[in-house]
């Protein structure tokens, strides 16, 4: 991941942020973000993950493939995290 680590609070709460994590990542941001919901990552692409990529191209999941441009994280009160 680039080391980007830009993080702003737009409500001026000293409790919301937004941070930018993530821009333009890789084949290594696909797997990682395949394998969120299991609280795992890799540091370094292997064929294992390589095989992950190509079944998930298969089986048409694409949503892995989507935070590969901008990658977010949000934190939020409820209510805004609702409307969103």
């Amino acid at each position: 991941m680039n080391n980007l680590q830009l993080s702003k609070d737009p409500l001026n709460d000293g409790k919301s942020r937004i941070e930018l994590i993530d821009s333009m990542g890789n084949d290594l941001s696909i797997v990682n973000d395949a394998r969120a919901s299991f609280a795992k990552s890799s540091d370094s692409l292997n064929e294992r993950d390589i095989k992950l990529i190509n079944y998930l191209i298969k089986h048409q999941h694409t949503s892995p493939f989507r935070g590969v441009v901008f990658k977010f994280k949000v934190k939020a009160p409820l209510y805004i995290c609702r409307q969103w």
